[in-house]
Formats: C-alpha cells, structure tokens, sequence
C-alpha cells in the first residue's frame, strides 16, 4: 500500500519533516558519517597487463563464481577460463576474508578428473578438455561437496561430476559421474546448484543449459548422486527464446529462490528470479507467471549497465547468492563493455522488499554502515530503472530536494519511513521503494550514499548520490593542475622519460615519479599544453610536426606551435582522447601495437577510440605546487614571475616586455603567437632590459613566450 507523501510545504513543515528523518534512521544508524575519509578498493576494469601473471588476478578472470563461508573466511571456486587463455584444466579456487580482496590459490583438481574425460572421449573421440564449467559447494554436515561439469562446447553432450572434502579449500576425491547427458535427450547436464528441503530433508539440484531450460532433480542426501538413476527431474523454467542457464538455488524465510541468466555471456547476460514455497516447484516470478512458461520474467535484478562516466558493463550474469551472518550477497561476472574478454567479479549486497530480492547498485567493498543523515539524502542522484529495454541500462538525474519534493514538483516527491525511501511519481501513479545504504562509487571512486529497491511493477530500481566536484576532477581539465595520465587499455601511466628534449613519451606501471605527473596549460580554444612536472619548458610534442601516422610522441621546447597543443576531447565514459592539433583533431595519443609492457612507445595514429587510445586524467592537485619553482615560472603565476607584459588587456595592440628581473648576461627568445599557434613576432632581447613589441596586434588572444636558459616563460595577452 502506498505511504502518505510528503507534501510541498514549506516553513514549520520542513522543520517536522528533518525531524522525522533524524528520529526514523534508528535502525540504520552505526557511526558518524565520514565518506571523504574512506579509502576504497584500488581495482581497475581491465587487467590486460596481468592477464598472466595468477598472483595478481584477485576479482580478474572470475566466471561462473560460487561462493561459501567457511570460518571466517570466503572460498570461491570458479569456471577455469581467463582472458588470454593457457590456464590449466581443474576449476579456479579463490579466498578472502573480507569479499573485496581475493587470493588465487590455483586449481581444485590437477587437470579434469579421469572419469570425465573417460566418458567424454566415448562420446567424442579425441575429446579435449578446455575447462570445467560452472562449479558448485555445498557442506552437507562435515563434508564438502563439489560439483562440475565437463562439455562438448556448442552441444548437449555434457557430464557432471562430484568430488569430496573434509575441507571447502580440498584436496578433492573424485566421485565421479552424477548425471550425463547426449545431445539426443535434449537436455544439458551442467550449471548445477543445490538446496535443502528445510521440512523434509530432501536434496534437490537445479541444472541446465542452453536451449531446453532449467531442470530439478532429487538427490540422494547421503552419496549426493541423483537419487533415482536415470531421471533427469522435470522442466522448471523457460524462456521463448532459448538461452536461460546459469540456475542458482536459495532459500529465506519460507522461500526458495530460483535465480536464472538469460542472453549470452559476452554480452547481453542478465538475472532473472522466481520463488516457491516448495523446492521442487513451480517457481513464479513477481507477475505470478509460472516460470516453466516459455517467457521472459521479472523481476530482472542484474543486467547490462552503465552509469554516468563509465564505459558501462555487460555479460552480467551467472550468479553466486550467499549469505554471511544477517548480511546476504550476490556474486557474478561483468565485462567491461569496451573489452568483453575481461571477466571481472561483481558481488554485491543484497536486500530484500517483500519477499523479493534486490541487489545494491554497486560492487561491495566494506564501506561502514555509517549513519544517513538528511543531508546524505537531499541532492542529484543518478536514477536508474532496470528495465528490459535497451543494451545498457542507463540513468536519469535527478534532484531530491530538501523539502521531499524532486526537481522542484509537487507531482513528483520523496520520503523516508525506517530504512526505506519512497520516490512517488506523477502524483503517485508509480512509486519506487527504495532501502538506502552506503556504498563506493567505483565509477568516480569515492563512498556515497546508495539505493536499491523496486516499483509496484516489479522494475528494480538503482540510484547514488553524485558528488559534482569530485566527478568534476576527473572530467574537467583544469588549468594548472597536475595530473596522472593513465591508458585505459594497459592501466599504465604516460611517463616523460627522464625529462629530456626529444625523449619520447612511454607508458609505464605507477612508480609515484613526478615524471608521470603532467600539468595543463590552458593555451585557449579549447587546447592544452601538457607539460611534465620536473621538465624546464618542455611540453608533450608530436615528433617533427608531422601531420600522419607512426609519429612520435616526444618532449620539446614549448614553442607554442601546433603540434605542441592538444585537444583534450572528453568521451563521456570516464576517458578522455589526446588530439592533436597539427593533426586537425585527426589522431591521437595512441600507445603503439596495444601494448601492456612498461616503455611501450606512445605515438600518433587515427582517433578510432580504441582502448589504448583512452585515457583517465587523474588529478593529483589542483592549482600549482609550490615545491615545483621552475613550473611556477612555466605557468605564469604572478608572484613567482620573472617577466612582465603590459598593459594587459591592451587596447591599441602595442605589449611592452619587462625582462628587468633577468640577468643583464641572460639571452632570450622572445616569440609572439596567435591562438592558432602561428608566430607572428621573434627577436632577440637580453635581461635587465623592457621591450616594446614593434608591431601593431589585431584584437584577439595572444601567448608572449622568453626563452633562454633557465627560464621558458608565458604570458597570455589580450588584444581589444
């Protein structure tokens, strides 16, 4: 039933209104809220420069996860796929005590058991095994059991298999087979999970795969084999276009959940779920539609998405649900949607609203459960409805206005009761109910204030807090400040080598070197100069001037010139393209042949928006450092200024140049350069001398550079 709306009043009515906030966050309350103080995970969205190196995979090549507390640690094991292949045959294994960091222990089995690959090899031979598929652990009193699955990719010719432990983390004996199928019986003996009758006792397995649908069969408690040999259980649950595997099993509170993946796994993979009272069925999802109806269900929990400055993910699906004390959790893969041969672990916290699970809108990575005050609620927020529709789903801003209003309309409004928060649209046509929770934004990294939840439709809906100066520091250039430039493809940072003229510009891992660290100099229409924070006047440059392809990216002498100016074009996914001006916006910052290792040469080539072509400016500090002297006189900042110009504004096009601070013996270049980097003045000139720039300057923009030894200095004029 719908709650009592917050209506548009003002005055004595927002006073009780915050009050009632305070006093109804008692359940949510833990500590004091301190976001900025929060250090999240230091996770990227890609890992091509450690696709092979195991010790550092922790969340990288994880699919198929499952998940089990065992003490007080986590073990996962997982399909033994990763990007790059050459992993060994035998099931991923994975733990963590706290289920944002994750050690790679290797395999389960040393190679896939004797009895599938027996069985396989009748079925086809020459057989090969490239991996297990799709594990599942259940402890079942002080065994561990561990079911796989062995398949003829592309066909229903699968075995599944079981092994046993006295300990989740192993070693493992094979048991051998569970359950075989053959492209004949039109059925697929993998995916499996297992639930407990919690009256009877009975053990039930839900399996299936592709094209025919999700089955339940009755297992043997005591062995963990199907209980009646031969039956393959019934239909549970369809779809009118094929594609629905990947079941997982759950129960709460009376329910048993039935969690389904449509779609494929690179791409479109989503989760679906339905519940019984009874494990063996029929499971109905939100409409009350059978499942085993060939449909399509909701709610859809997990899907495809993209927030605001971010590439977005796909492939979300196949999941792991899981719970640690009164806290539950989901886990899965995603890819990121510039690169769908990464598979990175997403697991999130899950809640519930009415018997339906909801899972929060970002990855979990142990942010406090600090308390929410009205200020934390009251702000934009990106909204978003996981509908079907669409590749991505994709947010809508919002503003949640302090006095329970949304963008200002009394139609549309918001309010709190406990821990849920009601968004009513249209007067209360359609209502969203939301639980609030903090989390960390791993799109612009920083903890924020989160909601989940779901409409009277059964649409589930997502949202965070967005905080516009921290989203600002990462897609607003901002003149003067420093920066790390870091490839989207290699995660690997643009590095001045040794800060030399000529040297070319590489990418190199994070060493916290100030030649990684770039300041921007805002030299107009929209272009910047990039200028390494060690160097004395030397800038990023395209070798030679050159227009085309395979040039060089180097340092030079700052001269002002085209091909010493970028554009630095934002993309709206969190990256930003290098172009360069002598180009015409043509071609980019591109690190050569894709490349992952420290000292790949960085070059111009064709902008066509590929990965290596990306890049995440990373602001180290905003405005000037004042440890760095030299970059101070290279940004003209007033006080630290050794040449002066004026009058500035000029109105008659006639500058004056006082090089009175400079030694009478220093010799200078004194250059004058229009906004499209043309040089339309030189001479020579010596310090402790004022110059008058002998000629008339047409209104506009104008950059003075003095140039010599030891100093390389600008000044922007401007002509009226």
């Amino acid at each position: 039933m719908m709650r009592t709306r917050i209506k548009y009043f003002r005055g004595i009515y927002l006073i009780v209104f915050i009050l009632i906030i305070i006093l109804s966050k008692s359940e949510v309350s833990g500590q004091k809220s301190d976001p900025g103080s929060f250090e999240g995970p230091d996770f990227f969205d890609t890992y091509h420069e450690i696709w092979n190196q195991q010790d550092k995979w922790s969340i990288y090549n994880v699919h198929d996860p499952t998940v089990l507390k065992a003490g007080d640690e986590f073990v996962m094991y997982s399909t033994d796929v990763s990007m790059g292949g050459g992993t060994p045959v035998g099931l991923h294994r994975r733990r963590s005590s706290d289920l944002v960091n994750w050690t790679f222990e290797g395999t389960a089995f040393d190679g896939p058991p004797d009895s599938a690959i027996e069985w396989m090899l009748e079925q086809e031979p020459g057989f090969q095994a490239e991996s297990l598929w799709a594990p599942y652990i259940i402890k079942v009193d002080d065994q561990y059991r561990l079911y796989y699955s062995l398949s003829l990719f592309g066909t229903t010719t699968s075995f599944m298999g079981l092994a046993v432990s006295d300990s989740p983390f192993g070693p493992w004996t094979d048991m051998g087979e569970v359950l075989t199928t053959v492209y004949s019986n039109n059925k697929n003996a993998i995916d499996p999970s297992v639930v407990i009758d919690q009256e009877t006792g009975q053990h039930w397995m839900a399996y299936g795969s592709y094209w025919t649908g999700i089955y339940m069969v009755e297992l043997d408690p005591e062995t963990g084999y199907i209980k009646n040999p031969g039956d393959y259980g019934v239909n549970v649950a369809r779809r009118a276009a094929n594609s629905i595997e990947g079941p997982e099993l759950f129960y709460r509170d009376g329910w048993y959940y039935l969690f389904v993946s449509y779609g494929w796994l690179e791409d479109s993979y989503n989760i679906r779920v339905g519940r019984s009272r009874d494990p063996q069925g029929p499971y109905y999802d939100f409409n009350g539609i059978d499942m085993v109806e060939p449909t399509n269900n909701v709610p859809l929990i997990m899907r495809p998405y993209r927030f605001n400055h971010h590439v977005g993910w796909q492939g979300t699906g196949h999941c792991a649900v899981f719970r640690d004390g009164d806290k539950y959790f989901m886990a899965n893969q995603g890819r990121p949607s510039t690169s769908m041969f990464n598979m990175v672990l997403h697991l999130r916290e899950m809640f519930w609203i009415d018997g339906w699970p909801v899972v929060s809108p970002q990855r979990y990575a142990s942010v406090p459960d600090w308390d929410i005050s009205p200020e934390d609620i009251a702000g934009d927020w990106e909204h978003m409805t996981l509908d079907p529709g669409g590749f991505h789903a994709r947010p809508d801003v919002i503003s949640l206005d302090a006095d329970g209003s949304i963008g200002g309309s009394s139609q549309n409004t918001w309010s709190l009761e406990e821990d849920t928060l009601y968004v009513s649209w249209n007067g209360g046509e359609y209502v969203d109910r939301l639980i609030l929770h903090w989390g960390w934004d791993w799109e612009n990294r920083f903890a924020t204030l989160l909601y989940t939840g779901m409409n009277q439709n059964g649409l589930n809906i997502w949202g965070k807090r967005t905080d516009h100066e921290i989203i600002e520091a990462w897609t607003v250039p901002a003149h003067g400040s420093t920066y790390l430039i870091r490839n989207h493809h290699s995660n690997k940072l643009a590095e001045a080598q040794a800060t030399q003229i000529d040297a070319n510009i590489r990418q190199r891992q994070d060493t916290g070197s100030k030649d990684q660290e770039w300041v921007l100099i805002d030299v107009g229409d929209d272009y910047y100069q990039l200028s390494p924070v060690n160097s004395q006047g030397l800038v990023m440059e395209v070798a030679n001037a050159n227009p085309g392809n395979f040039a060089n990216i180097r340092l030079g002498h700052n001269e002002i010139a085209d091909h010493q100016m970028w554009m630095l074009r934002y993309l709206d996914n969190g990256y930003f393209a290098l172009l360069s001006k002598v180009s015409g916006e043509e071609r980019c910052a591109d690190v050569s042949n894709f490349g992952i290792h420290d000292g790949a040469n960085i070059m111009q080539w064709d902008f066509l928006e590929g990965m290596n072509q990306l890049w995440r400016l990373e602001r180290q500090q905003k405005g000037l450092d004042p440890d760095l002297p030299v970059l101070a006189e290279t940004l003209n900042v007033p006080d630290a200024a050794r040449v002066r110009a004026f009058p500035n504004p000029v109105t008659h096009g006639h500058i004056n140049l006082d090089l009175s601070n400079l030694q009478p013996a220093e010799i200078v270049d004194i250059t004058v350069t229009d906004s499209r980097g043309g040089i339309v003045y030189r001479m020579s000139g010596s310090g402790g001398e004022v110059y008058s720039i002998g000629i008339e300057l047409d209104p506009g923009i104008y950059i003075v550079g003095v140039s010599g030894k030891g100093i390389h200095e600008n000044k922007r004029i401007i002509v009226l």
